[in-house]
């Protein structure tokens, strides 16, 4: 039993990794390189890192964030990831919908 609901666990998150693009996709932005086909907005603390947009009119997003006081070991700059958002940026950006991003999201 344990070893079903770990299969059915894990598998699901595997099944799932080869729906992400390709590092060299220009859908797939990557601020620590400047790849950011759409462009780069800097919104004071936080930098947002596009990526070219799917059909659907979904695309990736990476944000950048700076960090205000000197911690003893924090980086300056801290990424939460890249993620599948829908709408005009700047502006009301929200979380694709199932299929966005060329399949990426998954159903829920």
């Amino acid at each position: 039993m344990v070893a079903m609901v770990a299969g059915v666990l894990f598998g699901a998150g595997i099944a799932h990794a080869d729906d992400q693009p390709l590092p060299d996709d220009p859908h797939m932005p990557d601020i620590s390189i400047g790849k950011c086909v759409k462009g780069v907005s800097d919104m004071g603390l936080v930098k947002h890192c596009l990526g070219e947009p799917y059909p659907d009119g979904t695309y990736w997003m990476e944000n950048l964030w700076t960090t205000i006081l000197p911690v003893i070991g924090a980086q300056p700059y801290q990424t939460n990831g890249v993620h599948c958002v829908i709408g005009e940026y700047p502006g009301f950006v929200n979380p694709a919908p199932v299929g966005g991003c060329n399949g990426a999201v998954p159903p829920m």
